[in-house]
């Protein structure tokens, strides 16, 4: 399993958990979930727009937040 796929396993719980002890970053989580986004969507149709840019920012200010402290 890849690191990619095992982020996408954890619980809601489990990546907060791993977001604020450094075991992943909310950029690597976004990643994840953008990957599997972009690859399920040309045979589910399931999103109407998948905001890449504003996820990933939004994931920086994150990880940015949690360094400052």
């Amino acid at each position: 399993m890849s690191r990619h796929e095992a982020l996408l396993e954890l619980t809601l719980c489990e990546a907060a958990d791993q977001v604020r002890t450094g075991q992943a970053s909310a950029t690597e989580l976004v990643q994840a979930a953008l990957r599997r986004s972009h690859a399920v969507q040309p045979r589910t149709n399931c999103f109407l727009a998948i905001e890449e840019e504003e996820a990933l920012a939004a994931a920086a200010r994150a990880d940015a937040a949690i360094r400052r402290g």
